[in-house]
This record gives structure tokens, C-alpha cells and sequence, in this order.
């Protein structure tokens, strides 16, 4: 037994000695691999500035600013301040000193952005700081360090991450007990907050608006705090559009200041980033899509130089944005929404804002005649989103940003509540309810049918006569025949021009809405849109999804996504019971529940909606089909990518493991007759003419020009109801106390202008371009100044032809194509 137990014993003690060595392994191997992993973080962190007190020397110098806040030095003043760095090398393609000058431009703007001016609520500091220069050169000169490490410093707090440091840095005046007059600096940042992760890991594409037309002035986005890096890169060939004679770094608007007239900043649609965040998979130099074209490429990698520095680089975007028009409707935009600035650059006199009949912007709350303003224009020939204008005022943003509003700010019915994704580029983000703007899309069906009075029809859609559109859709204006299928072919029609994509009788998320980035239908699988993707079943294009239009599309059910509404046969009795005895339609008089959705739809209400893109897309289609155009592509904001050489890349979806590209979307057929389209834009175009429902702001925007600036345009306002047009705002808040339900609490004050218009660039003279406006109305003060009727309404309440959206658009119409389209 004893034997036998040693013979156990024996058997084990290797196992025993293995385990015991793995174990002593193990416990080399971790700790050296905490070790080295450490190490390599370590050695990804560096400090920006070699040494704390070049930095502490940057924030000593700055203080609350003067009034008027100081000018920021240029470079001729730096030289006199700091002769000492004159001679010094320049920093990636600028001299020195303008480097310097470039970066506390940047401070300058980054402090002011922390400052609580009028409509900000929450902002980190009371009071305005700048960088006093002066005290900065003598702090340089008196240091230990250099004028490179001054630099460094400086280009740190400009920067992006500069922003997060000054906002969360140590402010002085946020100190419980601080007096008013201390020794202390303004501004500390905490030990240990200057180390940043290596920047060398490759540097994002470049992102251009402008440069498609021979001998154009191109734009490239600069990230705030990298215009010297962005200009390198995309400054050099094989980055910048081939056609582009010149190109400007462009840098966003900082916080709610107005830019100066030549800013660039007006040139970029606000919201740039959201509405390309899609392609950002391509357009930074990381993660696997990347890796995959990159791979595709002849050299296996996409590489620029930046510096002394060959780095990974991004794919490059290439917007549709035309700089020119975008800058002209942004700045329009703003002036509407209450930056007077804006309106001087626009060279519009403040006081004829708004003022086409009655109380204008200096009436109204916030000295803004509307509170939202969207702008979309696409060229008809291309499908090219040339602009996408974006405005709101303070108190708008604080509406919905929540809880609660300023006390300076319009005392609506409604709660404030905080919906960040309603200040997103309204021209995209936005919709409403499209009202008579459907009527082209009506027209297009009425005008098809022989026998149609064209005189008749005509002057209707001029004078946006909503019952006799509806006589005709209900067929009750036409001769009697077996049965009435307007309200069906209008549905469809919607489909033709552009809404209404992906909608069928089955629910579907995809329902009214597609892609702006290429113009292609949304689909859950390639295979559906058309493509030869059977390879590819799961494959999903880089698309921003966005709402373009619905009509006669039902309600949202339960499980989500929207159907095509079922059409009933239109019976003529159940028609005519929703007429009154003058004609008048109204949906709560129809007899037959299947009749008042339809009669809302067929007014632009009830479940109708689209964006000022959408509606701008509807007319664009139809525009096309009047100049004779057979097939067209979709409104896009994308018009290439391209690889560090300058070449294009098909990077409209994601890249099978086959190497199958998927192509951009293609042109699809205009459906509509070209005869058929020509009469429905010569309605329109009477739209401006006595009578038409364009004449009273014609007449008040362009003067004695309205008759020939008239056969530029034809346009069509759009009207949604609103309960409350008729009544005073202290009016409308006791009736919302007291039925919350009420129609007029649930509904908006908004108003839509759509034109096709003549922009002297098509050599036949034919019309190339749509607007698209769409507008929330102000309201006015209660002002003894005013007359009594005039006080506390909303703007164009009394007369719909007051509509500040087709003042808007005719704005944009006379600086942007006026002066080249007009006839001598």
C-alpha cells in the first residue's frame, strides 16, 4: 500500500512542477506587460509646451476686457511688442508672427464664447476676457522660455482643446467671496491639464464648398484652432478642386455673433458636421471602412505630406454648396431673425424688414420679424443643393433647449422643453405642415386631363383658390364621368416629384423620407434600390436620412412606420356635403369620415409634411420636366470624394469583400410632361402679378421692378391655418389655460414661399434654379407705440398675402440672380 501510495505521489510531482512554473511565468509576464503597456501610454501622452510657465505667463495676460473690447493685434503691432521673435521660422506655411496674430484671433473668440451676452442662459462667465497683449510680450520677454514656446502655449488654448480648458479651467470670478479688486489671476488651469494624446495619427479630409466652375473661389472647413494645418493640407494639389482659382480657409461662426460681411463663415450651412457625420467612416483616417478603401487604393494607403511629416489622411468631400448663394441666404436668414448686422451687410434698411404692410422687425419681440427661418435652393439642371440657410432667434433656441425661458423672451402658451435636435439646420431638420405649396403638385394632375381649363386653372393656382382645387380634385368642378381618381393620381404624383419615396400600403420607417448626401431611395438592402448587389444582401450606403415630403400618407401606427393612406372612389354626394353655401370646403361639414382626411390633405394639412428642401424638390422635379429634361437626379449634397492624389472615389455605399462598388444614385425619369409642366410654372408665374398671391411683397421688396423682376419667378406661398392669427398673444394664452386641446394651441404660425426662378445662367433663358423658404412668425410687442389692433399678433396675421417667407425668398432672388438675370 505504501508502494502504491509513493507511486501516486511520484505520478503527480511533474504535473505539480508545471503548474508551479506556469505560475512563476505568469507572474513575470503580467506585471512586465502592466509595464510596457504603461510605457507605450505614457509615451503617447507629451506636453504641448515644454515648460508650465509658458502658459502661466498666456493666462496672467488675460483680464476683463475693455468697452468696447480692444482690437486683437496684428502682425505689424506683434513686432513692435515682441521684436524678438520678428526673424523666427514660420509654423506650416505662415510667417511667424501672422501665425501668433491668426491664434489670438481664435482666443479672442474662444473667451468671448464663455461670455453670457443677451439670449444665453448657463454661459460659464459674467464678464468679457481678452488677452491683454502688452502684458503677454512683457511676460515673454521676462521669462525662462522662448518665443516658440509662447507660441506653442498659445496655439494650445486656441485650439479645439483649448475651448474644454478655458471652460472648466479655475475662473476667478467663479469663486465664492472673491473681491472685486484682487491680486489673483483671472484664470488658472489645474496641475496636470496640459497633456494630450500624439497628434500623429493622421489627419482628417478636407471638406470643400465652391471650386466646381472653372476660375471659382473654393472653401475649405478649418476646424477651429487648426486653420494652419487644414491650409497645408488642403491648400496643396491633389486636395484642392481642380477648377477652383483660389481657395479660403473658412471657420464657423463663433457662438451668436454676427460675422463680419466678408467672414467666410457665412459660406457654411450651420450644422455642417450633423449633416455629413455619415461619411465621417471615410473621411477620418480610422476604422475599418476606411481601411477597406484605403486598401483599394493603387498605393494600398491614402498618405499627404503635412509639415516634414507623411501622414494618414482622410478621404475629401466635395460639397454641392455654392459659397456665393449659401453666404447671400445665411446672411438674409439672420437679418430675419434679428441680427440687424446681418441686414446692413445685406444692405436692407432695418426698417423695411417685415414692414410690407403694418409693424415691422423693430415691433417685434426680439426685433425679429420670425423666429425660424430655413432656406434651401437646388440647381434644377443637376439636382445640386447649392444652400441650406439656417436662423433662429435666442429665445427660440432657449424654446427648445428647456426648462425654462428668459424673462426678456416671447410668453408663449407652450413650455419650454429641451429638443437639441429641433435646432439642427432647419432647411433640412425642420417640417411643417406644406399647406398651398402642394398646389404645382395638384396642378401637375389638373392639367393632364383633356377638356382642362387652362385660363381657368391657371389664375386659381396665381390666386391659390383652395376650393376650387378642391372642386377639381373631388371632381365636382369636371364633367361627371364613372368614377373620380384625382385624389389617387395625385398620391402618386407626390411619388413622381420626388415625396412619397419608399411608401407603400405596408408601414415603413423609410416612408417620404431619403438620402440628401448622393440622392439615393433609403433601402434596408442595396438589391431593393436598383443596384446589382446580390453579392451584397446586408450591405448599407452612407446616406443621411432625411423627412422630403408626404401626402395623403396616413398617421404613424403603433409599431412605427407610415403607410400610403387607402383613397376611398370619391362619391360625389359625400364631396359636395363638405362644401357650405357659398362653396367654402370645410373638413368638419363632410357627412362621410372618409372624406375629412382627405379634405385636410388636399389644404396641406392633416398628415402632410415636408422641409424647405422637400419643397424645394418637389418644384426642382417639376421644373426639370418643364425645361424638357427626361431624367433627373435627386437633390445631393455630396458631389464627390477623393482620394490625397485628387482622383474620385465611388464611395456611395460600403465596399463588398468582392471589391463591388456601389455607384451613385442615377438620374431617375421626370414622369411629367413637359407641356403639362410649362403650364404649371406660367401659373405660378402670374403669382406675382396683380392678384396673385406674390403681389403685395413683390411690390414691397423690388419697388417699380416687381413687374419685370416678375418674369424671373414663379412662385407659390404657402399658408398652414393657425388659429391664433386673429387673436392677441394674451388672448391665445387664456384660451390655451383653459383647453390646452384647443386646434390653435397644438398648431405653429408658420409660412412657406416656393419659386422656380431665372437665374441668367441657363443660355436659354430657361428657369434653372428653386427656392424654398419656410418661416415661423414673430409676434409683436405691446407697444403703446402701435395702434391697438396691432399690438401683441402675430406677424401676416391679418392679411396671408403679408408672407415673410416669399419676402425672404424675393430677398435672396434680388442679391443672389438679379443682377445678371435681369433684363436691360
Amino acid at each position: 500500500m505504501n508502494k502504491a501510495s509513493n507511486a501516486r505521489i511520484d505520478d503527480t510531482t511533474p504535473v505539480i512542477r508545471q503548474v508551479a512554473l506556469m505560475m512563476l511565468v505568469l507572474c513575470l509576464m503580467v506585471p512586465a506587460a502592466l509595464y510596457l503597456r504603461a510605457q507605450r501610454a505614457t509615451e503617447r501622452l507629451h506636453e504641448p509646451v515644454k515648460t508650465r510657465a509658458a502658459m502661466d505667463a498666456l493666462l496672467a495676460a488675460i483680464a476683463p476686457a475693455s468697452q468696447p473690447p480692444a482690437a486683437v493685434p496684428d502682425k505689424t503691432t506683434l513686432a513692435a511688442l515682441m521684436p524678438q521673435c520678428v526673424d523666427l521660422p514660420g509654423y506650416q506655411g505662415l510667417e511667424f508672427l501672422d501665425d501668433v496674430a491668426e491664434q489670438l484671433g481664435q482666443l479672442d473668440r474662444q473667451l468671448e464664447g464663455l461670455t453670457a451676452i443677451e439670449g444665453q442662459r448657463n454661459a460659464p462667465l459674467r464678464r468679457r476676457y481678452q488677452l491683454q497683449a502688452t502684458t503677454w510680450a512683457q511676460g515673454v520677454a521676462n521669462g525662462e522660455f522662448g518665443c516658440q514656446q509662447a507660441a506653442q502655449a498659445l496655439r494650445l488654448l486656441a485650439g479645439p482643446r483649448g475651448g474644454g480648458l478655458l471652460a472648466h479651467a479655475q475662473w476667478h470670478e467663479q469663486q465664492r467671496g472673491n473681491a472685486a479688486q484682487s491680486p489673483q489671476p483671472a484664470v488658472r488651469l489645474a496641475a496636470g491639464s496640459l497633456a494630450q494624446a500624439d497628434p500623429w495619427r493622421g489627419w482628417p479630409g478636407c471638406i470643400w464648398l465652391g471650386g466646381l466652375q472653372p476660375g471659382s473661389t473654393a472653401y475649405h472647413l478649418a476646424p477651429s484652432g487648426r486653420a494652419n494645418w487644414s491650409r497645408e493640407l488642403c491648400e496643396q494639389p491633389g486636395f484642392r478642386p481642380v477648377n477652383a482659382k483660389t481657395v479660403v480657409a473658412a471657420r464657423p461662426a463663433a457662438g451668436n455673433a454676427t460675422p463680419t460681411v466678408n467672414d467666410p463663415a457665412w459660406v457654411i450651412p450651420s450644422d455642417l458636421g450633423a449633416l455629413t457625420s455619415e461619411l465621417d467612416a471615410l473621411r477620418l483616417p480610422q476604422g475599418r471602412l476606411y481601411g477597406d478603401y484605403a486598401a483599394a487604393l493603387p498605393a494600398h494607403a491614402n498618405r499627404a505630406t503635412v509639415g516634414r511629416n507623411e501622414v494618414d489622411v482622410g478621404f475629401n468631400l466635395q460639397l454641392t454648396i455654392e459659397p456665393r448663394t449659401q453666404a447671400i441666404a445665411q446672411r438674409i436668414a439672420a437679418c430675419y431673425t434679428g441680427q440687424e448686422a446681418a441686414c446692413a451687410q445685406a444692405s436692407i434698411a432695418f426698417g423695411q424688414v417685415g414692414a410690407a404692410q403694418g409693424a415691422g422687425a423693430a415691433s417685434m419681440w426680439e426685433r425679429a420679424v420670425t423666429r425660424m427661418t430655413a432656406v434651401a435652393v437646388i440647381d434644377v439642371a443637376s439636382g445640386r443643393i447649392e444652400a441650406l440657410a439656417s436662423a433662429h432667434t435666442p429665445c427660440y433656441a432657449q424654446e427648445n433647449d428647456g426648462p425654462f425661458r428668459d424673462a426678456g423672451c416671447l410668453p408663449l402658451w407652450t413650455e419650454p422643453r429641451r429638443r437639441p435636435d429641433a435646432l439642427l439646420n432647419h432647411a433640412v431638420f425642420t417640417d411643417y405642415l406644406p399647406g398651398s405649396t402642394i398646389k404645382p403638385l395638384m396642378a401637375s394632375v389638373f392639367f393632364e386631363d383633356a377638356g382642362s381649363n387652362t385660363e381657368q386653372l391657371s389664375s386659381w393656382l396665381a390666386t391659390s383658390n383652395t376650393d376650387r382645387f378642391n372642386d377639381e380634385l373631388f371632381c365636382l368642378g369636371v364633367a361627371k364621368s364613372k368614377g373620380c381618381n384625382r385624389p389617387i393620381r395625385v398620391q402618386q404624383r407626390a411619388a413622381d416629384l420626388g415625396w412619397n419615396t419608399d411608401c407603400s400600403m405596408l408601414p415603413s420607417r423609410r416612408c417620404a423620407r431619403a438620402d440628401i448626401l448622393f440622392g439615393r431611395r433609403l433601402s434596408a438592402r442595396l438589391a431593393q434600390d436598383g443596384d446589382v448587389t446580390s453579392s451584397l444582401p446586408d450591405a448599407t450606403p452612407l446616406q443621411r436620412n432625411a423627412l422630403i415630403g408626404r401626402l395623403f400618407v396616413a398617421a404613424p401606427e403603433a409599431g412605427g412606420g407610415e403607410r400610403l393612406m387607402p383613397l376611398p372612389e370619391i362619391d360625389p354626394t359625400s364631396a359636395a356635403s363638405c362644401r357650405d353655401a357659398k362653396g367654402g370646403w370645410h373638413a368638419a361639414n363632410c357627412n362621410s369620415s372618409a372624406m375629412k382626411p382627405l379634405v385636410n390633405e388636399a389644404e396641406g394639412q392633416g398628415q402632410a409634411r415636408s422641409t424647405a428642401l422637400g419643397v424645394a424638390t418637389m418644384l426642382a422635379r417639376l421644373t426639370a420636366a418643364a425645361n424638357g429634361m427626361q431624367t433627373v437626379r435627386r437633390p445631393h449634397l455630396v458631389e464627390q470624394l477623393t482620394d490625397a492624389s485628387g482622383k474620385p472615389v465611388a464611395t456611395a455605399a460600403t465596399r463588398s469583400d468582392g471589391e463591388i462598388s456601389i455607384p451613385l444614385a442615377q438620374a431617375e425619369p421626370t414622369v411629367v410632361a413637359a407641356d403639362t409642366a410649362q403650364k404649371v410654372l406660367r401659373g405660378l408665374a402670374r403669382g406675382s402679378t396683380p392678384g396673385g398671391t406674390g403681389n403685395l411683397i413683390c411690390k414691397h421688396v423690388f419697388g417699380p421692378r416687381c413687374t419685370q423682376a416678375g418674369t424671373l419667378m414663379a412662385g407659390k406661398t404657402g399658408t398652414p391655418s393657425f388659429g391664433f392669427d386673429r387673436f392677441s398673444l394674451t388672448q391665445a394664452r387664456q384660451r390655451c389655460r383653459a383647453n390646452p386641446r384647443d386646434e390653435g394651441c397644438l398648431q405653429k404660425p408658420v409660412k412657406l414661399y416656393v419659386a422656380a426662378v431665372k437665374s441668367g445662367a441657363d443660355g436659354q433663358g430657361r428657369y434653372d434654379k428653386v427656392i424654398a423658404v419656410m418661416s415661423e412668425r414673430n409676434w409683436t410687442l405691446a407697444s403703446p407705440k402701435l395702434p391697438p389692433a396691432a399690438r401683441e399678433r402675430v406677424h401676416g396675421g391679418s392679411n396671408d398675402l403679408d408672407n415673410v417667407s416669399t419676402e425672404i425668398a424675393m430677398r435672396i432672388i434680388d442679391a443672389a440672380w438679379w443682377p445678371k438675370a435681369a433684363k436691360p
